[in-house]
């Protein structure tokens, strides 16, 4: 029998929910129905009010990632936790570095060229079991999470060069789904399904019908149940839950008559004034979704496209929302499902200075410890235990 999947989007938050139920990629069918059990948290975004971390920090430990000539971090694009192992994903060189939880470097993964275990391009990182993975273009590498040894790689289950995956999340080598962002042939061929699921080397679903672009930001975010987030498109605010064998909508943030669709997304990128779209009064797209044991957090781009974040706590549905100010708390980039990880730049923790607010003052114990930091250095990472 094969399974239903949940498909939703939201155009406006006056109109109904959309599932979409799709089976097997050789035959798609389509049907209307309300979501009625999805939770939709509403949005007061009160202009100016910058996100006050103070009532919510239990404990705060930095980690200082070891810097050397093998270990230097271009751009820390997504990050991963697994028992004593810290990776990060530096986009900027194309690297995956391997941290023990001390910040000791030990290893990259990996190397760029054509050979056994080398890639073209390092798009997507993942760990799955006792396995890396990285993300090729048209092709899926395997090192051994204990030493980094390469294993094998394999080219993408049938996939067409006009489905060009940016973003993955693997379970194993006969199960995994692959994203793409921006579809090669998207301009004369319209719409896509952006998501793929691969089982047993063919493409077994589709998922997410857009014809419009979109950014190439992380797409999966795992969460404390082994289901995984899924960042929506730009427009949209349904979140997604990915298992093994389903997709369905977690839950919808409301942000009213700040909201965007992605169709007016697309007529603003494409408008004759410069940058109508980067300046525009909408909250533009969703970036990251993370999980702890007591709250959802998330980040957005708002208005103005300043950056936003938010804390939903899951027992009481309550929110705080608000503005980011990383000269006063760090980049949250990824969750253990019981702590949140960020980080601050070398060049933050040097130029800070004392404003006179009482603004995240929580975090001024990795500032006063880390006043001899090199411009040269590495990222601090924060590692965050909320109350």
């Amino acid at each position: 029998m094969k399974k239903k999947i949940l498909y939703g989007t939201m155009r406006n938050f006056s109109t109904v929910f959309f599932i979409v139920l799709v089976f097997a990629c050789s035959t798609k069918r389509q049907a209307d129905t309300d979501l009625k059990d999805v939770k939709i948290y509403n949005i007061d975004p009160l202009e100016g009010k910058f996100f006050q971390w103070n009532d919510f920090i239990d404990k705060i430990k930095f980690i200082q990632l070891e810097t050397t000539e093998k270990s230097l971090i271009g751009q820390l694009h997504k990050g991963i936790i697994d028992e004593d192992d810290i990776y990060i994903f530096d986009r900027r060189f194309h690297k995956l570095l391997n941290f023990d939880t001390t910040g000791k470097y030990i290893r990259n993964i990996g190397s760029r060229g054509g050979g056994p275990g080398e890639f073209l391009e390092m798009r997507d990182v993942c760990i799955s079991k006792s396995n890396v993975y990285t993300l090729d273009y048209q092709k899926i590498h395997s090192y051994d999470r204990k030493n980094g040894v390469y294993l094998e790689s394999w080219r993408l289950a049938n996939t067409s060069e006009e489905f060009n995956p940016s973003n993955f999340f693997i379970y194993d080598k006969n199960s995994y789904f692959l994203w793409c962002s921006n579809p090669d042939a998207r301009e004369t061929d319209g719409k896509f399904y952006r998501m793929r699921m691969a089982y047993q080397g063919k493409i077994k679903s589709e998922y997410f019908k857009y014809e419009y672009p979109t950014s190439e930001d992380p797409r999966f975010y795992p969460c404390s149940d082994n289901s995984v987030y899924i960042m929506p498109v730009d427009g949209e605010y349904v979140i997604y839950k990915l298992t093994n064998d389903s997709v369905y909508a977690s839950f919808a943030i409301n942000f009213g008559k700040y909201a965007i669709s992605p169709q007016k997304a697309d007529i603003l990128r494409k408008s004759k004034e410069q940058n109508a779209y980067l300046k525009s009064d909408f909250y533009k797209r969703i970036l990251k979704v993370l999980e702890t044991n007591d709250y959802i957090y998330f980040t957005c781009i708002g208005p103005k496209s300043y950056p936003y974040e938010g804390l939903i706590n899951k027992k009481t549905e309550e929110i705080t929302f608000g503005k980011q100010d990383h000269t006063k708390s760090p980049r949250f980039f990824f969750s253990d499902s019981v702590f949140l990880y960020g980080y601050y730049e070398p060049h933050t923790l040097i130029e800070r200075k004392n404003n006179g607010t009482d603004l995240n003052i929580c975090f001024d114990v990795v500032f006063d410890s880390l006043n001899n930091i090199s411009i040269d250095e590495n990222p601090v990472l924060v590692k965050v235990l909320l109350k």
